[in-house]
């Protein structure tokens, strides 16, 4: 099975793929979030797994942007405690360090550490942690240092320096494993929709209450502007019970009756 990552070995999105499908996968390396869903759209890769949110840096917009766009299945999630490592590609004094390489997220994630114990080193951004560590090493006489997991480093020979450096130890990346087909998953336990009410007066108020009254509970309710309509929003909504028709027909047609239009993103067990 090719899954298409954004990232290299390594990377958080090559463990989050591991731990959902087991490590006899094929990786396809892809630079942007964009190129994971062009990759499973056209069928280069089988399926795709990309990074939802992070318990510090938030909702991850680009990619429910691509979710809005495109067709593609939610059939799977986990989450990963994330540890982020200072890693060099030798042992240096962090006041050698001139430049700290990493992608936004982990540096973000970072910012204090950093603040505090290397005030002088200029952020460089970069579209992947394991790849920044590739870097890193390849260039042995700079230097230079990259954030990044510590199974990262090990695989691609870099030296921890310091770490865990994240300024919040309780910091967890969410993951969805994406595809082609429309997955009939029995034992579900989530659903993934956006959700676009009508705009009147109490119309967000009264499409949760079709919930509520289904007795459903929602784990996330995330507001995202129309990009073809700046004075509205898309209701990102993430609720803890499976597709099934009783549930379509209580709460998907009392919203559309409502004059909400409803797009299911899928339905997968909660992961661990």
């Amino acid at each position: 099975m090719k899954i298409a990552i954004q990232g290299i070995v390594g990377s958080f999105h090559h463990e989050a793929a591991v731990k959902m499908l087991g490590p006899d996968i094929e990786l396809l390396h892809c630079n942007t979030f964009q190129q994971v869903f062009e990759a499973v759209k056209g069928g280069q890769a089988d399926q795709g797994v990309v990074a939802i949110e992070n318990s510090l840096h938030g909702s991850i917009n680009a990619v429910y942007r691509l979710l809005a766009r495109n067709t593609l299945w939610v059939s799977g999630e986990t989450t990963l405690h994330i540890n982020q490592y200072l890693i060099a590609a030798r042992d240096l004094p962090l006041a050698a360090i001139k430049i700290v390489m990493s992608q936004a997220p982990a540096l973000a994630q970072c910012e204090l550490w950093l603040e505090a114990n290397m005030p002088q080193a200029h952020l460089e951004e970069t579209h992947d942690t394991a790849e920044s560590i590739r870097f890193v090493v390849q260039h042995a006489d700079k230097p230079l240092a990259a954030i990044a997991g510590k199974r990262a480093a090990d695989l691609h020979g870099g030296t921890i320096l310091a770490g865990p450096i994240n300024d919040d130890r309780h910091n967890y990346t969410r993951f969805f494993l994406i595809g082609r087909e429309k997955v009939h998953t029995p034992d579900a336990t989530k659903t993934s929709i956006i959700l676009e009410t009508n705009h009147e007066p109490a119309s967000l108020y009264n499409a949760l209450g079709a919930f509520a009254k289904a007795n459903v509970n929602l784990s996330k309710l995330d507001s995202h502007p129309i990009a073809t309509d700046k004075k509205h929003y898309a209701f990102y909504i993430d609720f803890e019970a499976g597709l099934n028709k009783r549930l379509e027909h209580d709460i998907f047609e009392t919203l559309r009756a409502q004059g909400c239009k409803v797009t299911v993103l899928g339905s997968y067990k909660s992961g661990a």
